[in-house]
């Protein structure tokens, strides 16, 4: 019997040790976690000398011509309208206020008026 006594003395002793040292504190861990990954950013600027403008003008034969345009800074491209509806390419520079000078693919001159 002394050895029946023994043995749970020695497994209440270890059962205490055990119980006794798990501790709860209540407290949640907080974990950080780092990132070797970088994000790059791209931010594209706005060109502030873009402008889009309807034009009306005439051909080097007095004929009228209309259309739209695009112009960054002092040159621009756009495309004219005649009477007969053919659509023209143009190359646009600015001359004086309100005024452009055109040239198509033809080397044929235009002068516009911003509408």
């Amino acid at each position: 019997m002394t050895g029946k006594l023994n043995t749970i003395q020695i497994m209440f002793c270890c059962l205490s040790l055990v119980l006794g040292s798990c501790k709860n504190s209540g407290e949640s861990k907080q974990v950080t976690h780092h990132s070797d990954a970088k994000v790059k950013k791209q931010i594209e600027t706005l060109e502030l000398d873009h402008y889009d403008y309807s034009v009306a003008g005439t051909d080097e034969d007095g004929n009228h011509v209309n259309g739209n345009i695009n112009i960054e800074g002092k040159i621009g491209l756009g495309t004219l309208i005649r009477k007969d509806a053919e659509k023209i390419e143009i190359v646009v520079e600015w001359v004086g206020k309100q005024k452009l000078m055109a040239t198509d693919l033809d080397g044929y001159e235009y002068d516009l008026r911003i509408r």
